[in-house]
C-alpha cells in the first residue's frame, strides 16, 4: 500500500548549518544541509507544502526542521505550486 491520494508525509530532521554532509562515526548518524533535503524530496517526486523550524531548542544542537510533503503529481500539490 502506498501513500493515499491526499496523503501527507511529515519529515522531522536535524539540519546542518554547513553546506556539507556531516557524518558522526560514533553514533552512525548523518546530518544533511537544507539543500540536500530539497534535492532528495524532488528526486522522490515529493512536493514540500509546508516547512517549519522547531523552536525553543537548547543551544548547541543542530536546528530541526519539519517538512510536510505530498506527492508532486497530486492535485493539491499542483495547485499549491502554481
Amino acid at each position: 500500500m502506498g501513500l493515499r491520494k491526499n496523503g501527507v508525509i511529515v519529515v522531522k530532521e536535524n539540519i546542518t548549518s554547513s553546506n556539507k554532509l556531516e557524518v558522526d562515526t560514533e553514533d552512525s548518524s548523518i546530518t544533511r544541509p537544507y539543500h540536500d533535503f530539497k534535492r532528495i524530496f524532488e528526486k522522490a517526486e515529493l512536493c514540500c507544502i509546508k516547512e517549519k523550524p522547531q523552536s525553543h531548542m537548547p543551544r548547541g544542537l543542530y536546528p530541526i526542521v519539519m517538512f510536510a510533503l505530498r506527492a508532486a503529481n497530486s492535485p493539491q500539490s499542483l495547485s499549491e505550486t502554481s
